[in-house]
């Protein structure tokens, strides 16, 4: 039985608020930051570093993977909290996230549709080296989709507005991911799941970062609306991202700024009223 050292990552000290009326808050989460104290993470976790900016009484009313960035909704009381997670419940929250994907040896999907839904089932693999790890199909599937709009190519690379109907775990990775067009820095779902295990035991090793290309997976939560709201909430791009060339070149395609705040929430929000209002029932979907 292996077991990796232990120690705590380290984590920036203060986050930027985007949306706060005293009874809801959105934060604009980082990457490589948990939710709640777990396995190594005890200090370091939004849930600490909330609290001692004065906002011990928040509580996120959805969930968001570690590496992934971008808006994070929380309640402040239990009766605002009970009235988010409703809309969560009644399906009645759309979400867009941006991920930038590269395209596998081994697709299903040589090139993406302009738009396009994916709605395979994700489940518990039966041939797997990660345990914790899903995928579709698979040992007791919970029903998923994702809905996809392909904004500009680069090469192998895409840029991809997702909005998920469904909440499954890691599902957006996994969704694009099973087309083969894995999301850039995702260790877990890397065609080659020896990454990962490398990356478990050893960290970001040179041959790890040589096979992902990015320090972590490139999905960043965008935008959220929910009738609470009276319109949607942004959250602009982060410096890693804005930073990357890859990026650079696909956002530039795609006619989305990364250098002016004002003139990307513009875009953003065309995008996001654009995915909102789509009619994706009548494009491809894949199973």
């Amino acid at each position: 039985f292996y077991h990796p050292p232990e120690y705590e990552p380290e984590c920036i000290e203060t986050l930027n608020i985007i949306y706060d009326n005293k009874d809801v808050c959105v934060f604009e989460k980082p990457p490589n930051m948990v939710i709640h104290a777990t396995g190594l993470y005890g200090k370091n976790t939004f849930i600490h570093i909330a609290a001692k900016m004065g906002y011990k009484d928040c509580y996120p009313v959805h969930r968001i993977d570690r590496e992934t960035s971008g808006i994070l909704l929380c309640a402040r009381d239990s009766k605002t909290r009970h009235e988010l997670s409703q809309y969560f419940c009644n399906n009645q929250v759309n979400k867009m996230y941006l991920a930038i994907t590269k395209r596998m040896t081994k697709f299903k999907v040589e090139n993406l549709p302009q738009s396009f839904s994916i709605s395979s089932p994700i489940g518990e693999p039966e041939n797997s080296l990660i345990r914790m790890k899903l995928w579709t199909y698979g040992k007791n599937p919970m029903p998923a989709r994702t809905n996809c709009l392909l904004l500009e190519t680069y090469g192998e690379y895409s840029l991809v507005a997702c909005f998920p109907k469904t909440g499954r775990t890691n599902q957006i990775r996994i969704h694009l991911s099973s087309l083969g067009h894995w999301i850039v820095g995702d260790k877990m779902y890397h065609e080659d799941e020896h990454v990962f295990l490398e990356f478990y035991e050893k960290g970001l090793t040179q041959k790890v970062h040589e096979q992902v290309l990015f320090p972590r997976h490139i999905l960043h939560n965008t935008g959220i609306f929910l009738p609470y709201f009276k319109s949607p909430i942004l959250c602009p791009m982060t410096s890693d991202i804005c930073e990357y060339s890859i990026a650079q070149k696909l956002f530039e395609k795609a006619k989305i700024s990364l250098s002016s705040s004002t003139k990307q929430s513009v875009s953003l929000l065309l995008l996001f009223q654009k995915g909102m209002n789509f009619d994706f029932e009548s494009c491809e979907n894949f199973c």
